[in-house]
């Protein structure tokens, strides 16, 4: 193929022989979604050049490192060094990231079959170029087992379903592109699932068939191991039990700067590498995750792994490979040329792959997070694909893995192997694609690594050399499993497990990188070497402190704090739709003074979003009424929500992640007198005089605030609408964080787990989260209720909720003060003991209704499925009872 060049002359305006120490190079550009090449301006040194889409880019450069800028139009910029050298790479590509409002609307859910009712299918999607990043129109795409076939168009792009086998786990397909007068690629052991799967191929000259072959090493270990072994976890469940809990430290997280570009050597021998592509970091770890993690696995996997393979890849732009290595341990460190290497010597990466929106969310949701060891710099976060120590079978042969027998590989676990069972071939030895024999070995080159079964680690790798090894860790979820890879940092496999376990991506983090491990039993030690790594945060919070509006407040008041701080990752943006925020971020503010500590109310309980650079988070907090007079430091801080529950979980289960504190911000509080009684309030939210009656104008009156707590209070109607007090309703919460499953599970938390017998069989837990939801009865339940009034902003508020049981408690109204109170959240009544107490609530500003009773949102811990409701009843301050959130109707009365 004819190729026309554009050489860009020497600084020194001289030719290129002329030039000691002179290097030529080539230069594109292309959209790193799609490989297709653009336009683009290009900077070197402050000199401009434009470089046209489809034609590589000749410069003829002395010998050295220059600064280079690239940018396009719709596109984010690119910014880096490029080292020219007779060493060097001789390709450079910049791969851009698409604006926001450029990027491509491409499928993101599986349709159902066309020709087929209720049949769900696998999109796959993706471009077509020539290696010169030049779309290529005509390509015949197959999915060969399911004879389904496309061609792209003049875009190159192509797109088609596959129909998912339902009778078949984790179900596989062959995909082949093919054109005359180019080589076919042919992707084997592709995965059928219901996201769209996005692919950037790139068709090369020539005759022949390039083969790829995708989760290799992941599939083969997803069944149980090899043979019929016996599996017994109990070994590994008596160090790993339900004691077994996360323990973070209670100090905030170190705040690493994050790449913003890696270069990458590809063409690789070792670390030799031919040519260099420039990604933006957070796409790198997008495209990576998605060849290194099972695009289908449970979203705490991919964010374990998203974090670990960012925080490996980031190691290297801080140590990055200098200049090519005379040999496979020592290194050039002249001049830097990439950053990290694409083959098994670095970190495994082709980058044709795009992003799931599984894959997507989990880059998104933990950019800029890594694991460090320093505290300063990223750590080389290790990780293989199954890291229990359970020896291989000792009846079979084995042969290595290399890059002339891995594509003959027939047999679990990426091994060749010799049955001398009777009923099999006793000999079996497979053929490199040279035609000499694959290397055997024995049995002792594969045993374990001393751990044991039910154990991940590899205590004696590289004893002088970089970790020293990794001690032995109790980890049951991978009992049973042949070690497969190394046996250091996280175990991938383990990481679906234990999400399947139901850990939060934090704590599986922990658990391989953090958690203190043992020496194996034949070689104690008493020096650890394990290079134990915590989780960083991407937001400086060091820079500035927070601020409020106020810095006199009464209690009641609500106060906006404000705190300036730096977010230096790049959120990975794959679609127009994403917003390209970290998300989940949640404030919490304490008074302090003294020995006192007194949390303050989060006024508005929706997370926060921080995007890329110094930006301003705002929340606004509720001073609480039981505050003293007197002067207080406000204690901020700043949480990322791990788990999503929309609150800050602190303690020894804590897995949410505490990004920054500051004690800089005091405020002068000044408590305001506690009110006597009630005040009636109006439609509009104004105070009302006690005349007042019940009406439906702006200022007649609706709502009744209680002078002592400050909440305000609903008040029933008698016309028969929305609020009517003859209306009652099922009791229903769709939230399982509030609904009581959480509440139920703290005080009994073996109900909610996974239970194992003695054989280990594992059983679903007693009590699921929908058993506690209630009954939504056709939209006539409590919660529908609180939404509906909630958008009628009655008394000018949309905070309306249901009390808590302690809540409807406070209203009790005895007029002889007399009262005999049961013990808290027993079922009971308070007796008001004079005859002026029918009915025990203040009839002058509530409503009342004979004996029934109102709804709290209090569940009853001790009897599932069960809410505690109140009624003021006859000759008494209260009666509790809880009722069966399924089928019973009460009363509501809202609060806020």
């Amino acid at each position: 193929m004819k190729t026309r060049y554009k050489i860009i002359f020497s600084f020194l305006m001289v030719t290129l022989s002329s030039i000691v120490n002179a290097t030529s190079i080539y230069l594109q550009v292309r959209d790193v979604m799609t490989n297709i090449s653009i336009d683009a301006n290009v900077e070197v040194n402050k000199r401009k050049y434009h470089l046209n889409a489809f034609e590589p880019f000749q410069a003829n450069l002395p010998n050295g490192t220059y600064s280079i800028s690239i940018t396009a139009d719709g596109y984010k910029p690119m910014q880096t060094d490029v080292t020219v050298g007779n060493n060097a790479p001789s390709e450079y590509k910049f791969m851009l990231e698409p604006q926001p409002s450029q990027n491509r609307q491409v499928k993101r859910q599986a349709m159902i079959a066309k020709d087929a009712v209720n049949v769900p299918v696998s999109n796959f999607y993706g471009y077509v170029t020539d290696s010169f990043g030049k779309p290529l129109a005509g390509v015949n795409v197959q999915a060969v087992e399911s004879v389904i076939s496309t061609s792209t168009d003049a875009r190159g792009y192509f797109s088609f379903d596959v129909p998912i086998p339902s009778d078949i786990e984790n179900p596989t397909q062959t995909l082949t592109w093919s054109l005359p007068n180019h080589k076919t690629l042919r992707r084997s052991n592709v995965l059928l699932i219901d996201e769209a799967q996005g692919y950037k191929i790139e068709l090369l000259d020539g005759k022949g068939q390039i083969d790829i072959l995708e989760n290799e090493k992941l599939l083969k270990n997803e069944t149980p191991s090899i043979g019929q072994v016996t599996v017994s976890k109990q070994s590994a469940l008596e160090v790993t039990t339900s004691s077994h809990e996360i323990k973070f430290s209670k100090n905030a997280r170190p705040f690493i700067t994050v790449p913003t570009v890696i270069g990458v050597g590809f063409d690789c021998t070792k670390r030799n590498c031919k040519r260099s592509e420039y990604f933006p970091f957070e796409t790198y770890v997008a495209l990576g995750l998605s060849e290194e993690w099972m695009v289908n696995w449970d979203k705490n996997a991919l964010k374990a792994g998203a974090i670990a393979y960012r925080s490996y890849a980031a190691s290297f732009t801080v140590k990055p490979i200098k200049g090519l290595p005379k040999d496979s341990t020592k290194i050039d460190s002249v001049k830097v040329y990439y950053d990290i290497c694409n083959s098994t010597y670095c970190q495994v990466f082709t980058g044709k792959k795009i992003p799931t929106k599984s894959v997507t969310e989990a880059v998104q949701e933990t950019a800029g997070f890594m694991l460090t060891s320093d505290k300063e710099t990223p750590s080389l976060s290790e990780y293989a694909s199954i890291t229990n120590g359970l020896p291989y079978p000792k009846d079979q042969t084995y042969y290595t893995e290399n890059k002339y027998c891995k594509d003959h590989y027939q047999e679990q676990y990426n091994l060749w192997k010799t049955d001398k069972s009777k009923d099999k071939p006793k000999t079996f030895v497979p053929k490199r694609s040279d035609g000499k024999s694959c290397v055997k070995i024995t049995t002792a080159d594969k045993t374990a690594t001393g751990c044991g079964d039910g154990f991940s680690g590899e205590p004696d790798y590289l004893k002088n050399v970089m970790s020293g090894g990794w001690w032995c860790l109790a980890d049951f979820v991978q009992s049973g499993k042949f070690h497969f890879g190394h046996g250091r940092g996280m175990s991938q496999w383990g990481s679906q497990w234990w999400s399947k376990e139901g850990k939060d991506w934090s704590w599986i983090l922990w658990h391989y990188y953090q958690e203190k491990r043992t020496p194996p039993a034949k070689k104690a030690s008493k020096t650890d070497p394990t290079p134990y790594q915590e989780i960083s945060s991407p937001v400086d919070t060091s820079k500035n402190a927070p601020t409020a509006d106020k810095e006199t407040a009464s209690t009641g008041d609500t106060i906006n704090l404000s705190w300036k701080v730096n977010n230096t990752s790049a959120i990975y943006n794959s679609s127009s739709n994403s917003d390209s925020m970290l998300k989940n971020l949640l404030f919490k503010a304490t008074l302090e003074s003294g020995s006192t500590s007194i949390t303050l109310t989060n006024s508005n309980s929706l997370s926060l979003s921080l995007s890329k650079g110094l930006k301003e988070l705002t929340n606004s907090f509720t001073i609480p009424s039981n505050v003293q007079s007197g002067t207080y430091t406000i204690k901020l801080q700043i949480w990322l929500d791990a788990n999503k529950n929309n609150k800050v979980d602190e303690g020894d289960t804590n897995t949410d992640l505490l990004l920054g504190e500051n004690k800089k911000l005091s405020i002068k509080v000044e408590s305001k007198s506690i009110g006597i009684g009630f005040t009636k309030i109006a439609n509009n939210g104004a105070e009302l005089p006690d005349s007042a009656v019940l009406g439906t104008k702006p200022k007649d009156w609706a709502c009744t605030k209680d002078n002592k707590t400050g909440l305000i209070w609903e008040v029933k109607t008698t016309d028969g609408g929305l609020r009517d007090q003859n209306k009652t309703y099922t009791w229903y919460n769709g939230d399982p964080t509030t609904n009581g499953y959480d509440l139920h599970c703290a005080k009994y938390p073996d109900d909610c787990k996974l239970r194992t017998n003695s054989y280990g069989t594992v059983y679903s837990p007693l009590y699921k989260p929908e058993e506690f939801i209630g009954y939504e009865n056709n939209g006539q339940n409590t919660e529908a209720y609180t939404k509906a009034v909630n958008a009628t902003g009655l008394c000018g508020s949309s905070n309306w909720r249901l009390p808590t049981n302690e809540e409807l408690k406070s209203l009790v109204y005895c007029s002889d003060g007399k009262t005999t109170t049961p013990a808290k959240e027993e079922s009971g009544s308070i007796e008001c003991t004079g005859s002026s107490a029918y009915p025990a609530i203040n009839t002058t500003y509530f409503d009342y209704y004979d004996d029934s009773y109102y709804w709290s949102s209090s569940p009853n811990a001790r009897n599932s499925g069960r809410v505690w409701a109140v009624s003021f009843d006859y000759g008494f301050g209260y009666s509790l009872n809880s009722f069966d959130i399924m089928y019973d109707y009460n009363l509501v009365r809202l609060v806020h």
